[in-house]
């Protein structure tokens, strides 16, 4: 499995939820899974990064007991 530049991360992840809409952190995993890549860092403090740079947005969710993202 192929981990991905930071820049190709943040690539991926912007282009899958634009595609998807909202996505629980493992949908996004298992999406970046299927292409053989991974974050550079664990998915959700990268996904967290991406949320604090205003690039995605992000909320824990009670209901799905997990972090919700979208664009």
């Amino acid at each position: 499995m192929k981990t991905l530049s930071d820049e190709e991360a943040e690539k991926f992840i912007v282009n899958i939820l634009r595609e998807k809409s909202r996505m629980k952190t493992d949908d996004v995993e298992k999406e970046m899974e299927k292409l053989g890549a991974k974050c550079p860092d664990e998915s959700v403090r990268f996904l967290s990064m991406l949320r604090m740079k205003n690039k995605i947005k992000g909320k824990l969710s009670v209901e799905d007991k997990s972090w919700v993202w979208w664009i």
